[in-house]
């Protein structure tokens, strides 16, 4: 008997580039979490997502890599805003019923420290260099200031009416605090920890991100569906970019390319070219998003669904991050395509480089060691996909940096110079919201 069967075909992996003028293939994925999921952040080293589950009061753990989500962390009353320590370690949590941030521990799923703030806070930031926490207080009208180290309450700083959203620039020197009922933003200087301006113009602000170079702020204007653009030299509002229903997180990418916006009120991302203050992608996600991250290489955005119990990870395709990294080896790549399921190797050049984590759309690798440019490739069942170049640099310790040049501020109580400093390697902020 001779059968006419055909098998099954199998996709062969692509990793083709996107033309210029083409627009950016993105994937989304959802992924469950708890419920009523509002705040979300991305540890520094890229390797994993938190979301706090105001309903169920735990933190979800998902792995970057395989969009796995782990034991949550635990327990808290009613988590809302979160924030990452610089070395991963540390996950910081809001928790508004309790008055209180809760300090967990990664490694081993706990909350292992509780700071008393002031009433109902919602907005928490991570400083870059880990030793300060900026927490709003929507109840009280002001800002906490945490020392790290000690646990303890530095300062207590009065700002607007129902202070939001709060994120810190790259330098570490200013604080941007959105204040909900008073449709303002306050500017705080870290050096004396006192608001040294006060913007406004705004409507019923909520989200606020800064820029990677600290040239522009992004504020949310939940009454309005508008996202403002404040130049931080003049602290004066540029532009006002209408998106969809009732904005409320934002969030930028580290190559001051994009600005992501969660649409609360219409299920959606606006996606904002930050060269031109346009929107060019309007993306479905799930139900009342809220909190909004992007990963450190750019590639993702995780969405905390408010309405869905759910997160909406929106994968940016056919690129890779990063392009180069020491001839010494190790660097972690992530490689994004289509049919990627059941990757059995990758190489650069002809070396085999080992397999962390699959997807269907991405795998990540560790680079091996190697020199000058190797082209990389994904092999599945289906096939070996098409090369991208990655490039080795030497090994070792710069000799020397050499500061960019930079704007100077508006005046401040802050040094002259202190703009002039280079910002440092990886910063973590979250937008947050009141809790309803």
């Amino acid at each position: 008997m001779v059968s006419n069967s055909i098998a099954p075909s199998v996709e062969r992996p692509s990793l083709t580039a996107v033309s210029p003028t083409a627009a950016v293939v993105r994937a989304v994925i959802t992924i469950p979490v708890g419920t009523k999921p509002l705040g979300v952040a991305l540890s520094p080293l890229g390797l994993h997502a938190y979301v706090a589950n105001s309903g169920s009061g735990t933190v979800s753990v998902l792995d970057v890599g395989d969009l796995t989500v782990s034991t949550a962390l635990g327990p808290y009353d009613t988590p809302t805003a979160l924030g990452v320590s610089p070395d991963s370690a540390l996950v910081y949590a809001t928790d508004s019923t309790a008055n209180a941030v809760r300090t967990g521990q990664k490694d081993v799923l706990a909350v292992i420290d509780t700071i008393a703030v002031g009433n109902n806070p919602n907005g928490l930031v991570v400083s870059p260099s880990g030793i300060r926490l900026y927490v709003t207080n929507q109840d009280s009208a002001t800002l906490s200031v945490v020392n790290t180290l000690n646990s303890s309450i530095l300062t207590t700083i009065p700002v607007g009416a129902q202070p939001t959203g709060v994120a810190v620039d790259a330098t570490g020197l200013q604080v941007y605090v959105a204040n909900t009922a008073g449709n303002t933003l306050s500017v705080i200087t870290t050096v004396t920890d006192t608001v040294v301006a006060t913007i406004g113009g705004l409507s019923a602000p909520r989200g606020v991100a800064v820029s990677r170079d600290t040239f522009h702020v992004y504020v949310t204007n939940s009454a309005a569906n508008t996202v403002s653009v404040i130049d931080t030299a003049t602290r004066t509002i540029t532009a006002t970019i209408a998106v969809g229903t009732t904005p409320w997180g934002v969030a930028t990418s580290a190559d001051n390319r994009w600005v992501y916006v969660a649409n609360h009120g219409s299920d959606t991302v606006s996606v904002i070219d930050a060269t031109t203050n346009t929107v060019t992608d309007t993306i479905t996600v799930g139900h009342q998003p809220a909190g909004i991250a992007v990963t450190p290489n750019n590639l993702d955005i995780y969405v905390a669904n408010s309405g869905a119990n759910t997160v909406s990870v929106i994968q940016t395709l056919n690129e890779m991050a990063p392009t180069l990294g020491p001839q010494s080896g190790g660097t972690k790549v992530t490689i994004t395509g289509t049919g990627l399921a059941g990757a059995t190797s990758v190489k650069f050049n002809a070396v085999s480089a080992p397999i962390l984590a699959s997807t269907a759309n991405r795998v990540l690798a560790a680079s091996p060691p190697g020199i000058g440019t190797a082209q990389v490739t994904v092999t599945t069942p289906g096939g070996t996909s098409n090369p991208k170049p990655f490039t080795y640099y030497p090994s070792g310790n710069a000799a020397s940096l050499t500061p960019p040049p930079a704007r100077q501020p508006a005046a401040t109580p802050s040094p002259s110079t202190a703009r002039n400093w280079p910002p440092p390697t990886r910063y973590c902020s979250a937008p947050c919201w009141p809790h309803p």
